[in-house]
């Protein structure tokens, strides 16, 4: 798993004066309806509750600002994408996945 979080040397002031602060930038959260929670089965997890999510989606668009430079990528790609999701499981995160994305720093 790749972790979304930035540090804060890279939020902007719009996002560190938000209450609470944003960590994980613009786009990153996902909003569902009463009835994708339910359908999803996630209507009882309390709020704080670590979930696992499996999705699938469609590029909607890619873009280049003028100026910028993708060395680590071929001529025809972006550096910036928008997905779509349009498939998606999610549950209680057990605590064995916990741990794997969230090692303990005592060992």
């Amino acid at each position: 798993m790749i972790s979304l979080k930035k540090s804060p040397d890279e939020l902007n002031e719009a996002a560190m004066a938000m209450a609470p602060p944003v960590s994980y930038g613009y786009g990153t959260c996902i909003n569902l309806d009463d009835e994708q929670v339910k359908a999803l089965g996630i209507d009882k997890l309390p709020v704080g509750s670590k979930v696992k999510i499996t999705a699938f989606g469609i590029i909607e668009s890619a873009r280049v600002e003028v100026g910028e430079v993708n060395p680590d990528a071929d001529s025809d790609t972006a550096p910036y994408l928008s997905i779509q999701l349009t498939d998606m499981e999610a549950g209680g995160a057990s605590s064995v996945d916990a741990s794997a994305m969230y090692p303990s720093s005592n060992g």
